[in-house]
């Protein structure tokens, strides 16, 4: 399954930061890691490899403040507030004389905060500056929403596939239209000999059985029996979603052949 790679994501946004404000010099962008630090995803304008991946802790620091208040915030002297000013072995982060810092919020929580840097002078921001980084936090927050529910849906994916592959009977994963968006092993066969079909193919029916019975409730039973050359298969087909007009539909199919051919003979 594909995954999004975030870091090139986020690296355009926080060059777009600096880009739109004229005070910036340099910009980070650091998000919550879950083990109470945040850490660099994006640089700009700074050239100590040190950085890459640097953490901070929540506890120090304008980014650290922004994340816990969720708040944006401007400092006109980061060295003047201890609270706020860097400390450690860094010169860069060391040199920094005004700030401005804005959340990011996905869902109503804190995920991580980009912020902006001078390292010339003091007061080097001002309240539109602020506004103009808050506006771009919200984009960045956007993009990692989408990032989380593509996961999310990779994941629902995978898990359903492995599902499939392992049951018995063949099941095939229908949109509304007809079409067959993923099958299992049994499945693919058993759509080969029922209609004549591969995965991606748009179908009408299952053997003799159109596909507009099997998306309504059977009338006596939850399955539908269908015929295909001499062979005979038990389908019932449920919706993905519960609503008026579901997109997605699981159908399962199961070869009778056989066992009809056994009880038969057995009653013979």
């Amino acid at each position: 399954a594909e995954s999004i790679d975030l870091q090139p994501l986020l690296q355009r946004i926080l060059a777009a930061a600096v880009y739109a404000v004229d005070a910036a010099d340099k910009g980070g962008l650091v998000l919550a890691d879950g083990e109470g630090t945040l850490r660099i995803n994006a640089l700009t304008g700074y050239r100590d490899n040190r950085m890459q991946g640097l953490r901070f802790s929540l506890d120090r620091g304008y980014a650290a403040w922004s994340y816990r208040e969720g708040r944006a915030l401007l400092v006109d002297d980061v060295q003047a507030d201890p609270e706020l000013a860097y400390t450690g072995e860094i010169e860069e982060l060391r040199s920094i004389k005004s700030a401005i810092a804005a959340p990011l919020i996905v869902r109503g929580q804190v995920t991580g905060v980009i912020g902006l840097d001078n390292v010339q002078r003091n007061g080097a921001f001002n309240e539109d500056d602020l506004s103009v980084l808050t506006n771009i936090a919200a984009t960045a927050a956007l993009v990692l929403e989408r990032a989380r529910l593509f996961e999310e849906m990779n994941t629902q994916a995978r898990q359903m596939a492995q599902i499939m592959q392992a049951a018995p009977q063949g099941v095939l994963l229908l949109n509304a239209g007809g079409q067959v968006m993923m099958a299992n092993r049994v499945g693919t066969r058993d759509l080969s000999i029922l209609a004549d079909a591969k995965v991606g193919d748009v179908i009408e029916r299952l053997g003799d059985q159109p596909l507009t019975n099997l998306f309504a409730t059977p009338p006596t039973g939850p399955w539908y029996e269908a015929r295909a050359g001499n062979r005979t298969y038990e389908i019932i087909a449920r919706p993905i979603s519960d609503g008026a007009a579901p997109e997605q539909w699981v159908v399962l199919i199961d070869d009778v052949t056989h066992s009809r051919q056994v009880r038969q003979q057995a009653q013979l």
